[in-house]
C-alpha cells in the first residue's frame, strides 16, 4: 500500500511540469504538451549548474505550485468550457498507475541502464554535479539528461526507491501516445481507442528498465506532432518547440 501512495504522489509531482508556466486552463490550446518541454529545458539547464539536486529541486516544485495555482485563479470562469476530457484524463492515469505497478514489481534494469545509464544517476543522486560526471570512464560516449532525470525523481521519493525516478519515463511516454493520438479524429471516443492500441501494442516493460530509448522516441512523438501542427497553423511556436525538443534529445 505505500508504494501504490507513492505512485499516485510522484503523478502529482509529473502533473506540477505539465501546469505551468503557460496556462493550460486557456481554451483550445496545447499549453500542457508546452509546459512539459519547457521545463525539460529548464532541467537541462540546472543539470549543468554546479548545484547538487537538493539544493533547487524543491524550490523548483514550489515555484511551478504557485505558478499553477495562478493559472487556475487566472481562468476560473472558464475552466467548465475548457476542453478538458474527464475519460480521457481518467484514461492516462490509469494507464500510468498499471504500467507503474509493473514498473514497481519487476524492477530489474536494462544492460546498457546497469551498466552506465543508472551509474550516471547515481553521480546526481549522490550530490554530484555535471562536472563530476568527467569523472566517470563512459560518460563521453552517453548523453546525461536522461540519468539526471531520473536521479531528480528520485529525488522526491518518500522511500528513497530507485524506480521512483523511472516512473517519469512512463509519464513521459504516455502524454507523447497521448499528444499524438488526441486530435486524428473528431470522435474523442476514437481517439481514445487509438490510444490504448498504440499503448497495448508498443509498451514493454524493458522500455523503462533505464534505458534512454523510450525518453529518445517519445521526444522523436513530441517533434513529429509538433512539425505537423507548424505546417498547418505556420505558428513560430511551433517552430520553437521543435527546436528545443531537437536539443533535449541530443543531451
Amino acid at each position: 500500500m505505500p508504494e501504490l501512495i507513492e505512485i499516485f504522489y510522484i503523478l502529482g509531482i509529473f502533473f506540477l511540469f505539465c501546469s505551468s508556466p503557460l496556462n493550460i486552463f486557456k481554451i483550445e490550446t496545447n499549453n500542457l504538451y508546452f509546459n512539459l518541454i519547457i521545463n525539460l529545458n529548464i532541467l537541462l539547464i540546472f543539470s549543468i549548474l554546479p548545484l547538487n539536486i537538493s539544493a533547487y529541486a524543491t524550490y523548483i516544485l514550489l515555484i511551478l505550485f504557485i505558478l499553477s495555482i495562478r493559472n487556475y485563479y487566472l481562468c476560473k470562469k472558464n475552466i467548465s468550457k475548457k476542453l478538458f476530457n474527464k475519460y480521457q484524463i481518467i484514461l492516462v492515469i490509469l494507464t500510468y498507475f498499471i504500467i507503474a505497478v509493473q514498473v514497481a514489481s519487476q524492477l530489474e534494469l536494462g544492460w546498457d541502464a546497469k551498466w552506465f545509464w543508472y551509474i550516471k544517476s547515481l553521480f546526481y543522486t549522490q550530490s554530484q554535479t555535471f562536472s563530476e560526471l568527467s569523472n566517470y570512464i563512459y560518460n563521453d560516449f552517453h548523453p546525461h539528461l536522461g540519468s539526471f532525470l531520473w536521479a531528480f525523481f528520485r529525488n522526491f521519493s518518500i522511500n528513497e526507491y530507485e524506480y521512483i525516478g523511472r516512473l517519469f519515463y512512463v509519464f513521459f511516454y504516455i502524454l507523447g501516445i497521448h499528444f499524438i493520438s488526441n486530435n486524428i479524429y473528431k470522435n474523442k471516443i476514437k481517439n481514445m481507442i487509438l490510444f490504448i492500441f498504440l499503448i497495448v501494442i508498443i509498451q514493454r516493460y524493458i522500455y523503462f528498465s533505464g534505458l534512454q530509448e523510450i525518453l529518445i522516441f517519445t521526444t522523436l512523438i513530441f517533434i513529429s506532432k509538433f512539425i505537423s501542427i507548424f505546417i498547418v497553423d505556420r505558428k513560430f511556436i511551433n517552430l520553437f518547440f521543435i527546436s528545443v525538443c531537437m536539443l533535449q534529445s541530443v543531451l
